[in-house]
């Protein structure tokens, strides 16, 4: 007997839905402990079932139920909001709520198999979390800086204020500082050679790395680099059909928003530092392909490369492929 569970996970709640085939029952409760052990009691009777838990991924409020649940043995799947939607769009759902979310996640667990749930190692997580936190303070200390630009154009002068938006923007950059250091300390614990393996790539710094080991560790989920660029996002993604349909294609944009920016942001001193990818670049260019376009090859470029010196712990060599 095969038993699926779908969490249609919010801030504060879980829709829970079982589907055994035939039958969707349906409930809500808290998403925290008393909640998610609310659930083991509901399910206590067919625990000899084989069971599969399934939710979205939802930013950080997934986290503690798919924590909660593989740590007692179950088999959880964490997809992409995307693929759900395009589920429920296939059996032709015109509803959307929080009832209905969560009973088509439990169809889908039952009939898809997906990649199950691994937690990551509290390291990476930490990587990650301060990613997070360094990017909330760029945009703050943009914002900072576009305030003090308002300011000039006052007639009055604010100097009092302009000193105050000062010290404001130095406690932003001295919390950066303190932040990066951190995360090169936990991307070398978590290991120094990987570290060192991609800061040997041109266009590779010290922000990159870090989080390069703090999403992928050192590639154990990935078979092929082709993996890693559709993860990322930044494959192509044509838009071609018969004779009429010519859409303008793009890149898919279907994983990591964060790490797409930190690649594009890579590739601009790629192309003038690494061989490899300026020759890429500027034949792109000479071609005719707008600047972007050639950029966006040049990040897909640079994923290749990262995956081969992480999975393969090796330096990187730019006369490689020549040899090859």
């Amino acid at each position: 007997m095969k038993l699926s569970i779908g969490f249609d996970v919010s801030k504060a709640t879980l829709d829970v839905a079982i589907f055994d085939g035939e039958r969707t029952d349906h409930f809500a409760v808290e998403n925290g402990e008393k909640g998610f052990a609310e659930v083991l009691r509901t399910i206590k009777g067919n625990l000899a079932a084989e069971i599969v838990i399934t939710m979205e991924a939802t930013g950080v409020y997934h986290q503690r139920a798919a924590d909660y649940f593989y740590k007692r043995g179950f088999n959880v799947q964490v997809v992409n909001p995307l693929i759900i939607k395009r589920y429920s769009e296939m059996k032709m759902l015109r509803a959307k709520t929080d009832a209905v979310d969560s009973r088509i996640i439990a169809k889908y667990g039952y009939y898809e198999a997906g990649t199950l749930y691994k937690k990551k190692p509290e390291k990476n997580l930490k990587i990650q979390g301060f990613l997070k936190a360094i990017d909330d303070l760029c945009q703050m200390k943009v914002q900072n800086k576009n305030r003090l630009e308002a300011l000039n154009q006052c007639s009055v002068e604010m100097k009092d204020i302009e000193l105050m938006y000062q010290r404001i923007e130095n406690q932003i950059e001295g919390e950066i500082l303190l932040m990066e250091r951190e995360l090169l300390l936990l991307a070398k614990e978590i290991s120094f050679e990987t570290y060192q393996n991609l800061l040997s790539i041109p266009g590779i710094g010290k922000r990159i790395a870090p989080a390069i080991i703090g999403f992928f560790g050192q590639m154990e989920d990935f078979e092929t680099a082709k993996q890693l660029v559709c993860f990322i996002g930044i494959n192509p993604s044509p838009k071609m059909s018969g004779t009429s349909v010519r859409g303008r294609g793009s890149i898919s944009r279907k994983g990591n928003g964060y790490l797409r920016k930190l690649l594009y942001m890579a590739a601009l001193s790629a192309c003038k530092h690494n061989v490899s990818c300026n020759a890429l670049y500027h034949r792109l260019i000479g071609r005719g392909k707008a600047k972007k376009v050639a950029l966006i090859a040049v990040s897909n470029k640079l994923v290749r490369q990262i995956f081969a010196v992480t999975k393969f712990e090796r330096r990187y060599d730019p006369n490689f492929c020549a040899i090859s």
